[in-house]
């Protein structure tokens, strides 16, 4: 459902979010800016209070479904992967939207939300260092050690947050294509805990195995590790 139709927020009450946005952007310079620019501006305000709307949604699914606490989550997760998100930010609740909110509450509702995001990604991100294993394949490799600390070093929560930056070379076995920016990065690292989960329950060697098995160049492959040490595991091969 379009948020802004449900809280009927225009883009009337928008523009002038963009504006102060495209202010701040300038430091007060100018209030001048190339479309480019202003088209960025205004995919930024508008994936905030997207952002704002899904924290809503949450919470309203948790009322539906009886769970009354108000424990941290974010939208299209599991159960297990919102703990996930609550841990790592150490906070039950993130500020949620309600439907009489003006254009500016949600928008800045909705930034607060990117800002604890980032925060639960870089806390999973940085656990997950320590266990990592790409089993020799360079793609996973390059993907999570090389790439998703760029992602972190570049991204503009303010002015860009939309912007994935990285191409996530490395393929998971979930459809991340509705997600970008922070959100697509979030749900990837969930995905790559979950495949590293897994491939932890064999023994290393086995997985080598599997792997050579599967494709004996595998060490430069781009498939999914996980799903290829499935599938040799499950005697498809």
């Amino acid at each position: 459902m379009n948020f802004l139709d449900k809280n009927q927020i225009s883009m009337e009450e928008i523009m002038p979010i963009v504006a102060k946005l495209t202010e701040r952007y300038t430091a007060g310079d100018s209030t001048s800016v190339t479309y480019e620019k202003a088209e960025q501006l205004m995919g930024a305000v508008l994936y905030c209070i997207r952002e704002a709307k899904y924290a809503e949604k949450d919470e309203e699914d948790k009322r539906e479904n009886g769970h009354c606490e108000n424990e941290h989550s974010v939208h299209d997760t599991s159960s297990d992967e919102a703990k996930s998100i609550e841990r790592h930010t150490g906070t039950r609740n993130l500020t949620t939207c309600s439907k009489g909110m003006s254009a500016q509450q949600a928008y800045e509702t909705g930034l607060d939300c990117v800002e604890k995001k980032v925060k639960a990604a870089l806390a999973l991100y940085n656990d997950m260092q320590t266990q990592f294993d790409s089993y020799g394949n360079r793609c996973l490799y390059d993907t999570f050690v090389k790439g998703i600390p760029e992602f972190f070093k570049w991204y503009d929560m303010r002015f860009a947050p939309q912007d994935t930056i990285l191409t996530l070379d490395y393929p998971v076995l979930k459809d991340l294509s509705a997600y970008t920016g922070i959100d697509r990065i979030y749900e990837y690292l969930l995905c790559i805990q979950k495949e590293q989960e897994f491939l932890h329950a064999f023994p290393r060697n086995d997985v080598i195995d599997a792997l050579e098995r599967y494709n004996p160049a595998h060490e430069d492959m781009i498939d999914n590790v996980c799903g290829a040490v499935e599938e040799v595991l499950g005697g498809k091969r």
